[in-house]
């Protein structure tokens, strides 16, 4: 709930501040966000992933551990929304769902599916969410309420651009098995 209500607040100022103010804001959310956000697993390998969560700077996986709805495991760059229609259709108002941006075509085929508006988070890929038709479809959609997205150029009321952050996940990952907790130290 407190996650929501930072978005909003930060999405309601921030086209009234320069880019060096928000990408301020926004880690100042990361940390308030950190801060709230318990550990729930003792397995290394996904510790690193939910680990993102308490970092004091922004990431991808970062942003996806706050929100009510993520990937079992992330993948960068995957094509393949994790989502179904039918887990689309069960969603319940006012959650907050993370779609990596290279699985958002295949998102945009589902947004009919949705029976409650979301707040969509989009990143941890390479790709840029710029104005090409289904970036745009989805920004239009009456089910998307706000967008914060990485790497994002789209220009739209609904959308929030958001810094792509670090990258702690390649050394988590890695046979060093270095921490995104132990990477900030």
């Amino acid at each position: 709930m407190l996650a929501k209500i930072i978005l909003a607040r930060f999405s309601r100022i921030q086209g009234k501040m320069n880019s060096l103010v928000v990408a301020a804001l926004v880690v100042i959310v990361a940390l308030v966000l950190s801060q709230r956000r318990a550990k729930t697993t003792t397995d290394r390998r996904s510790q690193s992933y939910f680990d993102e969560g308490s970092c004091l700077l922004v990431s991808s996986r970062g942003l996806a551990s706050v929100c009510d709805v993520k990937p079992p495991r992330p993948v960068s760059s995957v094509k393949r929304c994790y989502l179904s229609r039918a887990d689309l259709a069960a969603l319940g108002p006012d959650k907050t769902v993370y779609v990596p941006t290279s699985a958002l075509q295949a998102f945009s085929t589902m947004l009919g599916f949705l029976r409650h508006p979301i707040t969509l988070v989009t990143g941890d890929a390479d790709e840029t969410v710029d104005g090409a038709h289904f970036y745009r479809k989805i920004a239009e959609s009456q089910m998307i309420r706000r967008w914060f997205g990485q790497n994002m150029t789209l220009t739209h009321p609904k959308c929030v651009q958001m810094p792509i952050g670090l990258d702690y996940h390649t050394l988590a990952n890695s046979d060093e098995r270095v921490l995104p907790s132990e990477q900030e130290a």
